[in-house]
């Protein structure tokens, strides 16, 4: 990118000073001021210490309805504590009773078939 205001400038792969067109030439825009800064040592944390907890002060009805919806969601979760814990107590024994389901009904479903045969030969 040429500098501002110039006629003249070196070519970037060659090096040879090659004349700006008019209509390519830019001049400089203004910029804005700089503000100023202030004097002594930026501390980065000197918004965090004016921001403490007597500053800013918390309703009391932000405490009155934490409490409420806490109240309000102990039975929610004491029942779901209960569940969970029926849960971890019959797991070990849910495969025990899908296989005695399993056998109980190949049996019946054998005698089934045992008695339609005997039935048939008498």
């Amino acid at each position: 990118m040429p500098e501002p205001n110039l006629k003249r400038m070196a070519c970037p792969f060659c090096a040879t000073q090659t004349t700006i067109p008019d209509d390519l030439r830019w001049e400089k825009t203004a910029t804005a001021p700089q503000p100023p800064i202030r004097p002594g040592k930026l501390d980065p944390f000197d918004s965090a210490r004016q921001a403490t907890r007597e500053n800013t002060p918390v309703p009391d009805t932000f405490t009155e309805n934490t409490v409420k919806i806490l109240r309000a969601a102990e039975p929610v979760a004491r029942q779901a504590y209960s569940t969970y814990w029926r849960w971890t107590a019959l797991r070990p024994l849910l495969p025990g009773c899908l296989i005695f389901i399993a056998v109980v009904c190949l049996l019946a479903c054998a005698t089934g078939a045992g008695l339609v045969y005997l039935l048939r030969q008498g």
